[in-house]
This record gives structure tokens, sequence and C-alpha cells, in this order.
């Protein structure tokens, strides 16, 4: 017998905590986890964190986490993508870097 954990439960405790978060630091680990749990409606919330981050770090692993789940679609829409004109020369090259590891990225 194959155990099996139900994380919608996890999922809903998480999407329930948003609402207390008060930090950009909190938020990405909040992310993070809900990611990982396989809840992949957090990219919007990922998306919107990666436009509007102002710490370095968060925004570093923002581009990580983004080019991790990002589609071709994704990538393709400038909505998605309105950070740059302010990311730091260090994020761009990380951006650089996450996006061509990922082949599932660039495919034409």
């Amino acid at each position: 017998m194959v155990w099996r954990k139900n994380y919608g439960e996890d999922i809903s405790l998480l999407k329930e905590s948003i609402t207390k978060i008060t930090t950009e630091k909190q938020c990405i680990l909040l992310i993070n986890d809900l990611l990982k749990l396989g809840g992949f409606t957090a990219k919007s919330l990922l998306i919107q964190l990666l436009n509007t981050a102002t710490d370095e770090n968060v925004m570093n692993l923002s581009i990580r986490l983004f080019c991790s789940v990002a589609s071709h679609q994704d990538l393709l829409n400038n909505e998605n993508l309105l950070f740059f004109p302010n990311v730091s020369e260090d994020n761009a090259d990380t951006f650089a870097s996450c996006a061509s590891c990922n082949n599932n990225t660039f495919h034409y």
C-alpha cells in the first residue's frame, strides 16, 4: 500500500495565510512553498511579486522560481516581464542564465 498525503489541505492553509504576509521575503517563501506542493495557481502571485519586488534577494529568488515554472507563453507575455527596466545587472544575469538553462523555455 502506498501512502499519499493530501497536499490540497496544505495548499489551502498556505493560501489562507497570504493575508497575513507583511514582507516581500515572507511572500516569496510562501509562493515557494505553494509551488513545491503543486499549487501552480501561485504563479500569478509570483509574477506580481517579480514585477514589484524592491529587495534584491527576493527579486533573485523570484527570477529563479519564475524561470522554473514559466511556459513559453509566459515569457512572450510582456506583462510578465515588467521588472526588466529596473532590474540590477546581477539579476539580469540571473534571468539570462536561468532562462537559458530551462530546456522547456525556448523552442522555436
